[in-house]
Parts: C-alpha cells; sequence; structure tokens
C-alpha cells in the first residue's frame, strides 16, 4: 500500500511540476478547474447528494464558483481573509462538536456550500500565487503542504501516542502534528536561506505564512475526516491509486494555500 502511495504521489508531482513551468498560465488554470471539478464530485457524495444529476449539478456550480474567482482574482481581498476566518471557526468546531452520523436521503447544504466556497478559494489562490508571482511559489505552496503531511505521518508512527482528534481520525497524533509542523518549518528556513528571491516576498511575513499554513493544514486533514466519518466512507473517491480521491489530496491545500498568497493579495 505504502509504495503504491509513493509512485502515485511521485508520477503525480511530476506531471504538476512539468505543467507548472512549461504550459502557459491559463492552460494551468484550466487543469485547476478540472482537478476542482473532481473534488466538488467527491464533496458531493460526502455532502450527501445521492442522485447522478443533482452531483453533476453541484460539481458543475462549485466549479463555476472557481473559475469566477480566477477571472476576478482582485475579488480574492475579500474571499481570502472570510476564509481564513472560516478556517479558524473549524478549528474550534472540529473540536466542540462530534461526529454524528447523518441519514443517507438528507443533504447537507450547509456543508456543501462551505466546501464549493472553500475549494474555490484554494484553487483561485494557488492561479494567483502562478500569475503574480511565479511556478516557483506554487511549487512551494504545494510543498510545504505535502512536508506537513509527510512529517506528520512519519512522526506519528514512531512516535505518536496521543490522539489529536480521536472521533474524527484514529491515525491522526499530537506527536505527528509536531512532527509535521518541524518538516514544514525547516523546509520553509531552507527556502528563505537558497531561494527567497524566486518568490519575491518579505521573508519575515512568508515565515509567518507559511507556519500557519502547515499549522492550518492539519485542519483541512480532519475537516474533510470528519465528513467521510459523518457519511461512514474511507476514501472521498478511488481515482488515485493508494491515496482514495482526488479529495483527500488536496485537504491540506484547501486549508493551507489562502494563508500563503496573503503576501500577494496585500501587493493588489
Amino acid at each position: 500500500m505504502l509504495k503504491q502511495r509513493v509512485i502515485t504521489a511521485v508520477l503525480l508531482a511530476l506531471f504538476v511540476v512539468w505543467a507548472l513551468f512549461t504550459w502557459p498560465a491559463p492552460y494551468f488554470g484550466v487543469f485547476l478547474l478540472v482537478a476542482s471539478a473532481a473534488c466538488a464530485w467527491e464533496w458531493s457524495r460526502l455532502g450527501r447528494l445521492n442522485a447522478p444529476l443533482t452531483r453533476a449539478g453541484y460539481t458543475a456550480a462549485a466549479t463555476a464558483l472557481a473559475a469566477a474567482l480566477l477571472l476576478a482574482p482582485a475579488a480574492l481581498k475579500v474571499v481570502v481573509p472570510l476564509a481564513l476566518l472560516i478556517w479558524l471557526y473549524i478549528v474550534v468546531d472540529l473540536k466542540r462538536r462530534p461526529v454524528i452520523q447523518t441519514p443517507p436521503d438528507q443533504a447537507d447544504w450547509p456543508l456543501l456550500a462551505l466546501a464549493a466556497f472553500l475549494l474555490a478559494t484554494a484553487v483561485a489562490s494557488l492561479y494567483v500565487a502562478l500569475v503574480e508571482r511565479s511556478a516557483f511559489y506554487v511549487v512551494y505552496i504545494v510543498a510545504v503542504v505535502a512536508a506537513a503531511d509527510i512529517g506528520a505521518y512519519f512522526a506519528g508512527r514512531r512516535f505518536g501516542r496521543r490522539k489529536l482528534a480521536v472521533e474524527i481520525s484514529q491515525g491522526k497524533t499530537i506527536e505527528g502534528a509536531i512532527g509535521g509542523m518541524a518538516a514544514a518549518m525547516l523546509l520553509t528556513i531552507i527556502v528563505l536561506f537558497f531561494f527567497v528571491d524566486s518568490l519575491s516576498v518579505d521573508r519575515t511575513a512568508f515565515f509567518i505564512v507559511s507556519v500557519l499554513a502547515a499549522l492550518l493544514s492539519v485542519a483541512g486533514d480532519l475537516f474533510i475526516s470528519r465528513a467521510k466519518r459523518t457519511v461512514g466512507v474511507k476514501d472521498s473517491g478511488t481515482l488515485l491509486p493508494g491515496h482514495g480521491g482526488v479529495l483527500d489530496r488536496f485537504d491540506g491545500l484547501l486549508a493551507g494555500t489562502p494563508w500563503l498568497v496573503v503576501p500577494i493579495i496585500w501587493a493588489f
């Protein structure tokens, strides 16, 4: 399982990096919208939309919202702060509200609306990072979230004792979260020393938002994990071998990306 997971991750990473550095920005924007549509389709399942036509309609609406933000990046000056406030509320809500399985025929429209907004914000944030900064900045956004995830995985397996959110995920531990933060901070420090000129950002602001992004990426993971537990499924989908669905790979970026574009939207 781990071997399959690693192979899929490497192939996906190579494709994304190739697309970032060789495709014109609008083409990569289309790729992001396709990924957004795949995530929205999986969200429709987690939100208890059972009819294929209803799921398709939700997917189209969520993707249209993402496209609208891609075409109007100035809107991120309002949208990103709102998304950050929502994520801070989600952090509190994850600890406060228990996991309760919903009836199979009862659509969770508040969750679906919230998911569409957060997904569109993350996708538009990745695109504005590419257009306003560089492909390298997008690579960094993905890398810092991945570092937090990988660090948490290995630190949790080696040192994990205390559960982080036992009702939501049996595998997440406090020690793992600390290891993930350490890995993300180490990556950030390396980038600050060797590559910061490629990012065109203030060093202090860059370090702060990077740490916050890594921290919030854990909330993104738990947010989707709770949605999966609510409907009683292990993975959001089956598209990526060893990883589950696209949404399972996008969870950390969902929460972490908006923080990492704060220095960019300040410059608008």
